[in-house]
């Protein structure tokens, strides 16, 4: 029990009744200030996490000036707070910090997703989508998708089968996702023959029987072939799913073309109307037109009507063909590699890309083919496009034959010259046209000139002995080769001829042949 003392009937307190009273105190107004700073930090710690976690920072800009102006009102709000004397607003004061606290910890725990776990903001399972279901997603999300295109004997075509994300992962830290994508079955289909030499019909009537369709056949005039004789085929093995059959065949002379009788084309279809068309050396151009009666890609209209006979190479003939649905090409220069394949999923196009070199067109856009901008075209035809691989620069040279094996694989002319150069060796660069890192136009051409070595002045070795000879090729940097040769007028093992004029210059290390006399 704490001693007390009434005097005068008022209260005394001693001295350690008073020490007492001020610990306390202390302690009261310790309280509010740590609750002030634990607040403060928990809603910048919030504030830090929208930022850091925000996958376009524009779009949570409102949310951050927010947040923001939040925190500046509860610092003010605090200092007000700690200049008032009275407890019961310095207890609401704690109160209103407390749950400011709880509010910035709530906020921290979902954007953490330690709670609240949203499906609609975490990665899904792409497995078996359509690609273009996957692209749309991706757009929605800010989320880059990156294709690519693999064959799958199981999956099929365009459908997602892989993915570099796993599923449920949240979507705030992802920028691209990788998906694989089917390309359709890879599998073996058939064992080609040579056709050289075989007639046209004979090819035609063998690709029905295989009902082999994956074939590409070009005409060209030949003087040594015969008409309708195949001279050229790209390959010899078994043919994939994925590889074309391609066979040149003879136009013949075209000296000796003649007139030709137009046949009724309606109702065939175009792979056997443009074979007909080309191995009568006939120019056509094709149309596309909406038709409910006949199937897609049959022939439902000519220019020139049958059993007209006309010049081939004068006139040029349109063919219609019927189409379900018309497509228009877009300009292609425009748009990203992801916009086309798109756009050709959409459209049932088949997209074939092509890289080259180019010193203008950056990496990854589309070298413009001015020929296919607004061209009608049917479904499941293919579009070759050129895709620019950036500019190409100039490599270090080290040696000739690794110079021409990356000249020749990315078609860059060049012109080798050699000259003699008693100060650098046989082989050995002497000077190049462009310098490592330089870039490569698509017009340039260039130059190397490569040594020959030095050269030496050849002596005269006639009427030498073959002592004097060996102790000349001995000390020289050309080969001396000996022979022997019957000769009644000159002493034995005397020279009586040489392969090199005596005084003429010829490379080091040239081989010298000298004939005695035996």
């Amino acid at each position: 029990m704490k001693k007390r003392r009434i005097d005068n009937e008022e209260f005394h307190l001693t001295n350690i009744d008073v020490e007492e009273l001020k610990e306390r105190g202390n302690k009261r107004n310790l309280i509010s200030p740590i609750i002030t700073i634990i607040t403060f930090i928990s809603m910048f710690l919030y504030l830090i996490l929208i930022v850091k976690n925000a996958n376009n920072l524009s779009s949570e800009i409102p949310k951050i000036i927010g947040i923001s102006i939040l925190l500046i009102f509860s610092i003010v709000y605090f200092i007000t707070g700690s200049s008032i004397n009275s407890k019961k607003r310095k207890v609401l004061i704690n109160i209103s910090a407390v749950i400011l606290f709880f509010f910035s910890l709530f906020n921290i725990l979902v954007e953490t997703n330690i709670i609240y776990k949203d499906k609609n903001n975490k990665v899904i399972d792409f497995t078996n989508m359509n690609i273009e279901e996957v692209l749309d997603w991706g757009n929605k999300n800010n989320i880059e998708i990156i294709e690519i295109f693999e064959y799958n004997d199981t999956i099929d075509k365009d459908l997602v089968f892989k993915q570099s994300v796993k599923v449920d992962t949240p979507i705030k830290n992802i920028k691209k996702i990788t998906v694989t994508v089917s390309n359709g079955p890879n599998k073996d289909k058939y064992n080609i023959p040579s056709m050289i030499g075989w007639d046209l019909d004979k090819v035609l009537d063998y690709l029905d029987e295989k009902k082999i369709s994956n074939v590409i056949i070009n005409f060209e005039y030949n003087n040594d072939v015969e008409k309708d004789i195949v001279f050229k085929q790209n390959t010899i093995s078994t043919l994939k799913s994925d590889q074309d059959l391609i066979l040149t065949v003879s136009l013949g002379n075209k000296d000796n073309i003649r007139d030709v009788k137009m046949t009724n084309l309606v109702g065939e279809n175009t792979f056997n109307t443009t074979i007909w068309l080309k191995r009568n050396c006939i120019n056509y151009n094709i149309e596309y037109s909406l038709s409910s009666t006949y199937n897609e890609g049959t022939i439902i209209g000519q220019s020139i009507n049958k059993n007209i006979t006309f010049n081939p190479l004068e006139k040029k003939v349109t063919i219609i063909i019927a189409s379900k649905t018309k497509v228009t090409v877009p300009d292609f220069e425009n748009m990203t590699v992801d916009e086309i394949n798109k756009w050709a999923n959409t459209n049932k196009i088949n997209i074939y890309y092509e890289e080259f070199y180019n010193e203008t067109i950056a990496k990854g856009k589309i070298i413009l083919d001015v020929e296919t901008k607004g061209n009608i075209i049917s479904p499941n035809e293919t579009i070759k496009l050129k895709v620019s691989k950036g500019q190409l620069r100039m490599i270090k040279f080290t040696d000739l034959n690794t110079f021409t094996e990356w000249a020749d694989k990315n078609n860059i002319t060049y012109n080798i010259n050699y000259e003699f150069n008693e100060s650098i060796p046989l082989g050995d660069l002497i000077s190049i046209s462009h310098d490592e890192g330089d870039i490569i136009s698509n017009s340039d051409s260039i130059n190397i000139v490569i040594s020959q070595g030095g050269t030496v002045k050849v002596p005269d070795f006639i009427n030498k002995t073959k002592t004097e000879v060996d102790q000349i090729c001995n000390n020289s940097s050309f080969k001396c080769i000996y022979e022997y040769e019957t000769n009644s007028s000159v002493a034995k093992d005397t020279c009586i001829k040489q392969s090199m004029k005596k005084d003429s210059f010829v490379p080091v290390n040239t081989s010298i042949t000298i004939t005695f006399s035996k």
